[in-house]
């Protein structure tokens, strides 16, 4: 089988996809934990990568499994679930007096398509486990 040869250009493409991708979680870093109209928290999660899935880890404390809503898209996962007792702070920094949060919610982007259809979540000891399947890039070539 042949293989082409990496160019000086293949090498730019691979530092720029680097680059937005450092960009991307650098803007999520930078956005607030919380809505407090909305009253809602947004849980920490890890996305973990092999050559066949996706495994995202979320941390979902006070949160039972019929509360968890799940929804797979080709490129992203949104999850929302409602506590089993909201989380009120009364005293919150300099300005803030008093908040309450009822529910979870999040939408991770994933680093590579997934076939939504195959798709399994676990919730044990208030962690929240998706393994997805990454879609098959396959195509059909004409000889002539």
């Amino acid at each position: 089988m042949w293989r082409r040869k990496r160019t000086v250009l293949d090498e730019f493409d691979e530092m720029d996809r680097r680059m937005d991708e450092f960009y991307r979680r650098m803007n999520s870093l930078l956005e607030p934990m919380w809505d407090i109209p909305a009253q809602t928290l947004k849980p920490l999660y890890e996305v973990r990568q092999t050559r066949d899935l996706i495994k995202i880890l979320v941390d979902l404390p006070y949160v039972e499994r019929e509360a968890v809503r799940l929804k797979v898209n080709e490129d992203s996962v949104d999850i929302s679930a409602e506590l089993r007792k909201p989380i009120r702070y009364d005293h919150w920094g300099t300005i803030q007096r008093g908040c309450e949060f009822k529910q979870f919610s999040v939408t991770i982007p994933l680093p590579t398509e997934v076939d939504p259809d195959v798709t399994k979540a676990k919730l044990k000891d208030g962690v929240l486990a998706v393994d997805l399947i990454k879609k098959a890039k396959r195509s059909t070539v004409k000889i002539d």
